[in-house]
């Protein structure tokens, strides 16, 4: 399998368990960000959303990193991971349905 191939297979399974709900929709975003132009989608409206996910919660620590937080600081983060996924896990989900159909 060329690379072109598994970096399309990988934005695939990755989009995949964000729908699903195994990976968590934040990290499968940051994910997805980084192979945007492997996959030639960086331009295509379906990333707008993954893009502006990425972008509008990197401050937000994810798994291993939340182990270095304060406790104070984890619950006042958390609750703006909630509050921002409440609001956007339907766009996110739909960004990713457009990803893999363009793969």
């Amino acid at each position: 399998m060329d690379i072109d191939k598994s970096r399309r297979q990988e934005a695939i399974d990755i989009a995949s368990a964000i729908i699903k709900g195994t990976l968590h929709p934040l990290e499968g975003c940051r994910r997805l960000v980084r192979l945007k132009d492997d996959i030639g989608l960086g331009d295509e409206d379906c990333f707008n959303q993954i893009r502006a996910t990425e972008s509008e919660t990197d401050h937000l620590p994810l798994g291993d990193l939340k182990l270095e937080c304060s406790a104070s600081y984890l619950e006042r983060v958390e609750r703006e991971e909630r509050e921002y996924l409440e609001s956007a896990l339907g766009d996110i989900v739909k960004a990713c349905e457009e990803i893999i159909k363009k793969n």
